[in-house]
């Protein structure tokens, strides 16, 4: 019944999204389908949801790791970067450590740069202890 509730929901809410394709992920009272999933958790990232979005980049980031083709992987580290960003501005500090891990490595296409990466994790020290809003 909650499922129901949130695929009805799911196109103008973004927590509805996100709980729906949590579910279908998991396959908690439901058969899991992680394509679908994964559409819900991007529909509610794309929605401006921190949580999603945090999902997609730390899942991209951790699969273009792994990813042997180079094609992939870029793929993979730009979609990474889009969402950290997204979520970064949210002050999500998972996030900004994403990002910071970004510039450290120059990934996603992107010049190294090792100052960025470090105001980066420190302006995620910084939210993580209260002192920055």
């Amino acid at each position: 019944e909650a499922l129901m509730k949130y695929i009805y929901a799911a196109d103008d809410d973004a927590v509805s999204a996100v709980m729906a394709g949590s579910m279908y992920l998991n396959g908690d009272g439901v058969e899991k389908d992680l394509e679908y999933g994964v559409e819900l958790v991007k529909q509610a990232a794309d929605m401006g949801e921190p949580e999603a979005q945090l999902e997609l980049a730390q899942q991209n980031y951790k699969q273009s790791k792994l990813e042997p083709v180079p094609a992939m992987k870029l793929q993979l580290e730009k979609s990474a970067l889009h969402y950290a960003t997204s979520c970064s501005k949210q002050k999500q500090t998972e996030c900004m450590e994403i990002l910071a891990d970004i510039f450290k490595g120059g990934l996603a296409g992107i010049p190294v740069s090792e100052s960025s990466a470090d105001e980066l994790y420190k302006l995620a020290e910084q939210v993580k202890s209260g002192g920055v809003m």
